[in-house]
């Protein structure tokens, strides 16, 4: 205490000394703390006032402050009635030191603005020392005030006039013997010093500060009131506002100025510009309707003009479907979304439940988990807004429980037999219940009734939802039907063959009795799945199962059949070597067949016929078609030797010209056939050319005894040779002969003279004379044939190739020499058109004189035609004709 009052002390000279800057005050208040009623002996009594000046000054102007500060006490006509200072009390202009006064600082407070720079703050107190107001001397019905000499500087404002005013607090009391003192009370109010937290705000800001004015003691005094109401800041001369400024609306609010509650001093409102003003709030004390004493705080109030963190609101919904929305009054089952709506982006979020935060949940989406009731808000931060933190209103999420629900069953087992029923019923506490069943998890149609009757197994629950919407889900309850036992009665037939038995059977399961009835009458100690019956009857058989499940087979009726009767026949009892004999089972209505051969079992044999190959006794067992079986007689199969038949080969034929022969075939007895056989000859003459076949054949009424043999007969045709008679060629000329008739035969010419090749089949000929050729052709199997030609050899004639008909008698004719040897030669000259205009033949022998119809023809090229004779040798060529 002393070290910072000598620190003041200290500043104070070098303020003296020339460093004359104010310490900058954002606010304070004048208090008065009476602290004892004391009488005298005169019979007067007086009071023990102790005032404390208390202000706000920023912590680095701390030292600038004064280190004494005056207090002096006017009456209500403003007459100075004393005066006291920290460290004494001032009479006649002398001060008498006094305890109790003292200079304290607290510790610097930093106030964290809302979205500029901190603003580090110092409280400094001044204590004066006390003051005794007797009730005779200080009894002046106006009362008195006390006000603090001007100190610091304002710091600038937006709503005063001046600027850099210093600071002076004021506070007004009563007489002393206005209010009766009460110990641990005081006659004026009191303020709070640490109501500084309402020094800065955000424009556009809705504000509710409490009162820093009230009433002290423990309980507050009973005998005063408090009336608030805004008053003008004091200093050393007189303040004013600047235009659009009050004490009233210190902000200059165009609409709705900033209100204080007369009764609890609560300031709200909302503030509509930017700037730092300067307020004072004013609490008067009043003892029924008497005023006692007024106390005055004066403020700083920043408004900054920052990024709005805009208050977010909550939406409910379904969840994952914000647009979906929901009541916040839920099932203890269901789920739901929060929708964080309106806020400033930017920011971070934290979602709290009943005021805790939520691990983690900082999205903008809540999935609020089943059953998790409670009020949840979203707190929304913003780094250098107005305000840096706010919260949007609560929203309280109702669970509702869910109803109760259990199946009851008309069976206490869950098991019923098949044909039965089974009723379940739904027991629940559910108010107003509606009820929806189901069946393997699928929805049953049209079962909504508390109740539901089954005949099918299954697992089935029941869905109960209440008057307030809320469903339970029941746990499932298992139906399961019994199958009725199987009671049926197979047999291989319905017949019983004479003399045996047939076993009657019904499905066999573990555990099951079995009642058997024939003609409504029961088998006594019978109780299995099937019996041997030998009796024609109505056969009935009645199963139950271990859970009392039973039924009743319809009736079976067996017939008693008499053995059947079987035959074995054949066309012969004897068999060919290699042979196959059929043997034939016959009777009536047989169904199966089993073939034995000397008692052994025949494979494969199993219809009613069957061949066979070897001797032996036969037999057959067969089953008919009520299943009754016998065996036939014996049959005895014998086998006979088997013959060969042959036939000797006939050699070829060349023609038809050659005699008959003799056929030899064996054995002896049979019979020959065939084209050109006559008995047991052939004739080649009347089988004429080509293959035929004889055949030799023994008949029997065996087939091993009996036979056919075949042999061919080859009458080969003579080679066919077709050669021209005659040909005729000029002497010296040579001629091809042609006698071919294929590549598989032999020829020879004869006589085998003036030709090339006598072997060749078109060799050429060159004789000098008429002369005959023939030719013999052999195939390979030595038939021949042979034909001639003649060869007729003429003298060569001459034909000139142009001649001059001028009547010169030189060459008036065209003249052929040689010709007159072909006297059967024709002669024909056509001019270039094709025309005829020259003809001679054997009936009309003329010479061409070179006119036609006689007249002479055009010089020029002309053709002409010799033919030897008829279809003989040809001559063509030109002639010229020129005159």
């Amino acid at each position: 205490m002393r070290l910072f009052w000598w620190l003041l002390i200290t500043a104070s000279i070098i303020v003296s000394k020339g460093h004359t800057q104010a310490p900058r005050i954002y606010g304070g208040f004048l208090a008065d703390y009476t602290i004892a009623n004391t009488p005298s002996s005169t019979g007067q009594f007086y009071n023990t006032h102790q005032f404390k000046a208390t202000y706000f000054v920023a912590t680095e102007d701390l030292l600038r402050m004064p280190p004494f500060l005056d207090l002096n006490i006017f009456n209500n006509n403003n007459a100075l009635i004393s005066s006291t200072r920290t460290g004494g009390v001032i009479q006649n202009g002398v001060l008498t030191p006094q305890p109790n006064s003292s200079v304290e600082a607290s510790q610097p407070y930093t106030y964290t603005s809302v979205c500029g720079q901190n603003i580090s703050l110092t409280k400094i107190t001044y204590t004066f020392s006390t003051l005794d107001f007797y009730n005779l001397s200080y009894n002046e019905i106006g009362g008195y005030y006390a006000e603090t000499s001007p100190i610091g500087q304002r710091i600038n404002v937006t709503n005063l006039t001046q600027t850099n005013t210093p600071v002076v607090l004021r506070l007004e009391i009563g007489p002393a013997d206005l209010v009766e003192y009460r110990a641990g009370h005081t006659h004026t109010p009191v303020a709070n010093p640490l109501a500084l937290g309402n020094f800065e705000v955000c424009n556009g800001q809705n504000i509710d500060f409490a009162s820093p004015i009230f009433k002290l003691g423990t309980p507050p005094s009973p005998n005063l009131t408090l009336k608030y109401s805004f008053a003008t800041p004091r200093s050393n001369t007189p303040l004013s506002y600047r235009s659009g400024y009050s004490a009233q609306n210190f902000t200059s609010n165009t609409t709705a100025p900033l209100s204080i509650d007369p009764n609890t001093g609560r300031i709200t409102g909302r503030v509509q510009q930017p700037g730092t003003y300067v307020y004072v709030i004013r609490a008067d004390a009043y003892q029924g309707n008497t005023k006692y004493s007024a106390i005055e705080y004066e403020f700083v109030l920043s408004v900054i003009d920052c990024r709005p963190n805009e208050k977010p609101s909550i939406t409910i919904s379904k969840l994952g479907q914000p647009q979906v929305l929901l009541s916040s009054t839920i099932c203890e089952d269901s789920t739901l979304q929060l929708n964080l709506k309106g806020f400033s982006r930017g920011g971070s979020l934290q979602w709290l439940r009943n005021g805790n935060p939520l691990a983690g949940k900082t999205d903008s989406v809540l999935a609020v988990p089943a059953g998790q009731g409670g009020t949840y808000s979203c707190t929304v931060t913003l780094a250098n807004a107005c305000p840096p933190s706010i919260s949007s209103d609560t929203i309280s999420v109702v669970v509702i429980p869910k109803p109760s629900i259990n199946i009851g069953l008309s069976t206490g087992s869950g098991q019923i037999c098949e044909g039965q029923s089974l009723t379940l019923t739904a027991n629940t506490n559910a108010t107003s219940p509606v009820y929806q069943w189901f069946k393997n998890g699928s929805l049953i149609p049209n079962a909504s009734a508390s109740y539901f009757e089954t005949g099918e197994t299954g697992t089935y629950a029941v869905r109960v939802t209440g008057m307030t919407n809320c469903s339970n889900l029941s746990s499932p309850q298992a139906v399961t039907i019994i199958p009725a036992p199987t009671a049926r009665i197979t047999a291989p037939s319905n017949f019983v063959c004479e003399g045996n038995t047939l076993t009657l059977s019904a499905p066999l399961a573990p555990n099951h009795t079995y009642e058997w009835r024939r003609n409504n009458q029961p088998y006594v100690g019978v109780n299995q799945s099937s019996i041997a019956a030998g009796d024609e009857g109505n056969y009935t058989v009645k199963v139950s199962s271990p859970e009392g499940c039973f039924a009743e087979s319809s009736v079976f009726f067996l017939k008693k059949a008499a053995l059947p009767s079987v035959n074995i026949s054949s066309t012969a009892n004897e068999l060919c070597e290699g042979a196959t004999l059929i043997l034939t089972a016959s009777g009536n209505q047989l169904k199966t067949f089993g073939w034995t051969r000397n008692n052994q079992p025949i494979s494969g044999a199993t219809q009613n016929k069957i061949s066979v190959r070897e001797s032996g006794t036969y037999r057959v067992t067969v089953t008919d078609t009520n299943q009754c079986q016998t065996i036939s007689s014996p049959f005895q199969v014998t086998q006979i030797p088997s013959i060969v038949v042959q036939l000797d080969s006939i050699p070829p034929f060349c023609g038809v010209s050659q005699p008959a022969v003799l056929l030899s075939a064996s054995p002896t007895g049979g019979t020959f056939m065939g084209k050109g056989v006559v008995n047991n000859t052939f004739d080649p003459t009347k089988a004429g050319v080509g293959s035929h076949e004889i055949t030799y054949t023994i008949t029997s009424t065996f087939a091993c005894q009996s036979g056919k043999a075949a042999r061919t007969v080859v009458i080969n045709a003579p080679p066919n040779i077709a050669l021209a008679d005659t040909h005729s060629i000029s002497q010296g000329e040579a001629l091809k002969l042609d006698g071919d008739i294929g590549s598989n035969f032999k020829y020879e010419w004869t006589p085998p003279i003036y030709i090339d090749d006598s072997q060749s089949a078109h060799p050429t000929v060159t004789p000098p004379e008429t002369t005959t050729y023939t030719l013999k052709v052999t195939d390979d199997e030595g038939c021949s044939a042979q034909d001639s030609m003649t060869v007729y050899v003429l003298s060569r004639i001459y034909i000139p190739d142009v001649f001059t008909p001028n009547g010169d008698g030189h060459n008036d004719v065209w003249e052929i020499k040689g010709l007159e040897d072909y006297p059967e030669a024709e002669v024909k000259v056509f001019d270039r058109w094709g025309n005829l205009v020259f003809l001679s033949n054997k009936t009309s022998v003329r010479l061409f004189d070179g006119n036609y119809l006689d007249k002479p023809l055009p010089n020029g090229n002309y053709v002409y035609l010799i033919q030897s004779k008829q279809n003989g040798h040809e001559y063509r060529g030109k002639l010229l004709i020129l005159r």
